[in-house]
């Protein structure tokens, strides 16, 4: 199977059932949702500006490769149909998110939880890290390694500005994050299919559903990064909290 026919046959349906289960679940409700579609065209953009340099690093390195008469061709050495799939990732989890959270904003908790910014924040800048010296030392790691150094430091941005509120609203975002279990299966339906293959030399040969775990975990971690980013805004705790740090940076101007 090639690329294109994935992204027509397996990514497209699940984005039309997404965007139809987030369309039944609010059809009663009135709320604005102009906002939340702008974060996701906004989040789409990120996705392909912040993924390509990183996918196009491990395609380099041998990694992640896919057959070369399956794609259209290539974008600073990443496929075109690699940044139709970053897009669609984040419409589908988009969608899926917007139908498990509420329509109006979430209950802040108490400041007596706002040590997990400083510290999840913390424990993500540590793993980009340790991930970087194992990529390092150890090629089976490289994988890993290079996605815990990529993807690290916005989660720890991420953590930084709303541990506390994300851990609040941890049964929604769970709820929202179990869309990953689709993408796996997704994911494993292409690698089956000849789509595109993980390289064994540079992962660690541990399996989940017969995925690599390398795999497995850069579908959790992209889609967290989605969640997380419209369980934010769902506070208005984070628009104060953001407001306030750009009051502080015109005041020291």
């Amino acid at each position: 199977m090639i690329y294109r026919e994935f992204l027509a046959g397996v990514l497209a349906p699940l984005i039309v059932v997404s965007a139809l289960l987030f369309a039944w679940r609010h059809r009663t409700t009135r709320a604005n949702w102009t906002g939340r579609f702008v974060l996701m065209g906004l989040l789409a953009v990120l996705a392909v500006c912040y993924t390509a340099p990183w996918d196009g690093w491990i395609i380099r390195n041998s990694v992640w490769s896919y057959p070369p008469d399956s794609i259209w061709g290539t974008i600073a050495d990443v496929p075109i149909e690699e940044y139709l799939f970053m897009i669609g990732q984040t419409l589908f989890v988009g969608f899926w998110t917007l139908t498990v959270l509420p329509t109006t904003p979430m209950r802040a908790p108490s400041a007596s939880r706002s040590w997990r910014r400083p510290v999840y924040s913390a424990l993500w800048l540590t793993a980009a890290l340790i991930g970087g010296v194992a990529a390092a030392l150890d090629t089976n790691a490289l994988y890993l390694g290079s996605m815990l150094v990529w993807f690290g430091p916005p989660l720890a941005l991420q953590a930084a500005v709303g541990a506390d509120l994300l851990w609040a609203a941890r049964r929604r975002r769970l709820a929202a994050l179990s869309i990953t279990v689709v993408l796996w299966f997704a994911d494993l339906f292409a690698i089956r299919s000849g789509t595109w293959q993980i390289s064994s030399a540079h992962t660690s040969g541990v399996m989940l559903f017969g995925l690599p775990i390398e795999e497995a975990l850069f579908f959790l971690v992209t889609t967290m990064l989605i969640t997380n980013s419209f369980v934010l805004l769902s506070f208005s705790t984070t628009r104060s909290r953001l407001r306030l740090r750009r009051q502080y940076d015109h005041s020291t101007l």
